[in-house]
């Protein structure tokens, strides 16, 4: 797969990590997005943990996008090699403990044996372990691969979160403005916002300008069902679906195809050895 940063060293870290932190909003960017945020923030459900996308309301969704996208382009721009949006949304952890976002990977936007997706993420405020800074597992993008479909996929690691919180997650601390730059195979996660205010980051979800952005989705309630269907989005609207219809009621989506969901599960052992053995290759 081709680099994505402009910078080698960085590429060279997100490759080996899966992950790095840059610089990237300013000052000025910052107080922007924030006076963004207040003017539109009875638009958003009382939640503990709420992304914006997740939003009923699409003619907000269709003000939240573009606005966030603007200050965040010229940066995607100055560090990454011809990289489109797909989503750009806020990211809002309100104080309490349920505002947890237990450990978990970033959902297919196309063909993962082809290209890289990945996220920026930005608080607007420093964050650190007490008030909902991200924790990750380095190098878990390498482990495996699998179609994570939308909504209500089915994690591996769904009975071993706590193994992993305990043995393999590390804080990032961050300054307000930096952005953590993730593979979506990342394993991530946030604890609770124990600090006195809420927490806003912005999520601006990426990928190479040449891939075709995809949703793999399936409502069927047959739980034996495992068959997917996969959507190609022809105009940059993913951002106004809703991830609990399929999107056959947006402009230029078109149905492509169909795809086998995986379920896998992974035991306390098996991630361990996957881990080892991906150190001892050093891959």
């Amino acid at each position: 797969m081709r680099a994505i940063f402009k910078d080698p060293e960085l590429q060279r870290r997100y490759e080996v990590e899966g992950y790095v932190v840059v610089q990237f909003y300013s000052e000025e960017d910052i107080k922007e997005l924030k006076n963004i945020f207040n003017a539109m923030s009875s638009e958003l459900e009382d939640r503990g943990f709420y992304i914006s996308i997740m939003s009923k309301n699409v003619e907000y969704k269709k003000k939240v996008h573009p606005l966030i996208k603007a200050i965040a382009q010229k940066r995607v721009d100055d560090i990454l090699i011809d990289t489109a949006f797909v989503s750009s949304s806020f990211a809002v952890k309100n104080i309490g403990e349920s505002s947890i976002f237990d450990l978990h990977q970033g959902v297919t936007f196309t063909d993962e044996n082809k290209f890289e997706t990945y996220t920026a993420w930005t608080p607007l405020l420093d964050v650190d372990k007490n008030n909902g800074c991200l924790f990750v597992l380095p190098r878990s993008h390498k482990l495996w691969k699998q179609i994570k479909k939308t909504p209500d996929f089915i994690s591996p690691i769904r009975n071993i979160k706590e193994h992993l919180w305990n043995k393999y997650a590390v804080e990032i601390k961050m300054k307000a403005g930096e952005a953590l730059i993730f593979n979506h195979n990342l394993i991530h996660g946030s604890k609770a916002n124990n600090g006195n205010t809420i927490r806003i980051a912005t999520l601006n979800a990426l990928m190479p300008k040449e891939a075709p952005l995809y949703l793999y989705t399936s409502t069927n309630q047959d739980p034996n069902d495992r068959e997917l269907e996969v959507y190609q989005f022809h105009k940059d609207n993913y951002y106004t679906i809703d991830v609990l219809r399929k999107p056959d009621n947006i402009d230029g989506v078109e149905l492509v195809g169909h795809a086998q969901e995986e379920i896998l599960t992974f035991t306390i052992e098996d991630y361990d050895k996957m881990y080892e053995d991906m150190l001892s290759n050093n891959v």
